[in-house]
């Protein structure tokens, strides 16, 4: 039987010493021991991004929320979650769904030896799924192509006017954008943002890709996009929006054309 790691295990990995401002936090949970040090060795060696890397490695779900409450708490929270789906106490689904529940922006990554487990992943929105026997071959594009996502949102942001207060807007968190008569409503992971701007300022100062057009006076983030069916787009905060039949086509396309940017 396989020696089970007991307690946190973290380790820290900078590729440059350019201080923690841009360190993106990885977490790794993982029981089995042997599997854990191989796994830490590979997200290791796969990570390709100028920002420092910090790894922390974790035996259960329980530990891992414990430290990921205390590290919110003090504006440090975990970026990225690795883990196994099977685990000792509450599995890996289990406990993502609960971050779900909590509105919790992490990035998840599932590894696991059943394939059956890729439906699942999709249902909570996972960012990938690896099977273990593939991780060396996979965990480099797939934690990168994360790691890129993470290191963009942080810089995409907007200052705006709401209730009086100046406030800042973080892209990554808007779903999408709407216009109400001379105001755009953003729907957004803390609620309803209303500024008052045209929707062709709106478009602008969003920046375009990953938000897209889809009906005159609506824009979606299609990071945000859980499918497309008929002319009805699911927001993975559960709403639906319409599309126009006329620009479902450009739509599609869009998305397509950038897929390796969701």
């Amino acid at each position: 039987m396989a020696e089970q790691v007991k307690g946190i295990y973290a380790i820290l990995f900078r590729k440059e010493e350019n201080g923690e401002t841009d360190m993106v936090r990885i977490a790794l949970i993982e029981d089995d021991k042997e599997l854990l040090r191989i796994e830490a060795g590979q997200l290791q060696e796969a990570w390709r991004q100028p920002e420092n890397m910090e790894l922390r490695c974790f035996a259960s779900a329980e530990e891992f929320l414990g430290e990921a409450e205390a590290l919110k708490e003090a504006e440090k929270p975990f970026d990225i979650l690795v883990t196994d789906i099977e685990l000792p106490g509450m599995s890996g689904i289990d406990m993502v769904r609960l971050l779900r529940e909590q509105k919790d922006q992490i990035y998840t990554i599932f590894l696991t030896v059943h394939a059956s487990f890729a439906l699942e992943s999709y249902y909570l929105e996972a960012e990938q799924y690896v099977l273990k026997e593939h991780l060396t071959e996979r965990m480099e594009g797939v934690l990168n192509r994360v790691g890129r996502r993470v290191i963009e949102n942080r810089s995409s942001f907007r200052m705006v006017t709401y209730n009086g207060e100046l406030c800042k807007m973080r892209f990554e968190e808007v779903f999408y954008f709407r216009k109400e008569k001379q105001y755009i409503h953003y729907i957004t992971a803390d609620g309803t943002i209303k500024v008052r701007e045209s929707i062709e300022k709106a478009e602008s100062e969003m920046g375009g890709f990953p938000f897209v057009k889809i009906e005159r006076g609506y824009v979606m983030n299609a990071r945000h996009l859980k499918r497309i069916s008929a002319n009805t787009a699911y927001m993975d905060n559960g709403d639906m929006l319409p599309i126009s039949r006329r620009m479902l086509p450009q739509v599609k396309r869009t998305i397509n054309l950038n897929r390796d940017r969701l």
